[in-house]
Order: C-alpha cells, then sequence, then structure tokens
C-alpha cells in the first residue's frame, strides 16, 4: 500500500475539522479550517462507498505517510476496495482520503470527488 499526495484546496492547510455531513442526497460534507474557511467536498452522483471513521483510524497510515502529504491522498493498491468485491471492478476505481484532525473520511470513485472552498 502506498500514499500518494492528492492536490486539492485543502492539501496544507494547519488544522482542519469535519462540520457535518449535509443530507440532501448531494453526498455533501462541510469542513473548517483553523483560519475559519468552509470548504465542501461533493461525492453525490460519481462516487462508490465510502467509510467515515475518527482519527484512530487514521493510525493505519501514520507509518506510511510522507512528509508533506497533505490532508488529502489517493491509496495505491488499496485493502478497501478489496472489501466490496462483484460490486464495483478494482481497475475502475481509486481510493481517495480526507483526513482531519479528528476524522478521516475514505471514498471509493471513478472520478476525483470536488473539494471547493464557500464564501463565508
Amino acid at each position: 500500500m502506498d500514499l500518494i499526495r492528492w492536490t486539492t484546496p485543502i492539501s496544507d492547510y494547519k488544522s482542519l475539522y469535519f462540520k457535518r455531513l449535509v443530507d440532501d442526497g448531494e453526498g455533501r460534507f462541510i469542513l473548517e479550517s483553523d483560519s475559519d474557511d468552509v470548504f465542501e467536498i461533493l461525492i453525490g452522483g460519481h462516487c462508490g462507498p465510502y467509510v467515515m471513521s475518527n482519527e484512530e483510524f487514521l493510525t493505519k497510515y501514520w507509518s506510511i505517510k510522507p512528509s508533506g502529504i497533505g490532508w488529502t491522498f489517493v491509496v495505491d493498491s488499496s485493502d478497501l476496495i478489496r472489501l466490496f468485491p462483484g460490486v464495483m471492478e478494482p481497475d475502475d476505481y481509486k481510493h481517495y482520503v480526507v483526513s482531519t484532525l479528528d476524522t478521516c473520511l475514505e471514498i471509493l470513485s471513478m472520478k476525483e470527488p470536488v473539494i471547493r472552498k464557500l464564501a463565508t
């Protein structure tokens, strides 16, 4: 398993926190930075399964996480994809991770999830 930097608008913030999941059928998650910037992650429509867990789950990545990779990365040769046999073809999906100080969002998707800054 290798981790590859996924450059996004939140990759290099000092600290990030998940604020909420917006239950509108679009698969939107809201994040906030230490400088009060607000971002949304859109996974609706083109993404497969996702898993959200607390920061303790991130320990599986800490031992292999390269310096400077940031909050967002892709897991190459992911075990998560294998948890859904017959549902998806491993070659068609990538394993995207959005990590914060308190939460880990892992997304299986054929397209890159959208992360954008919201006006405040």
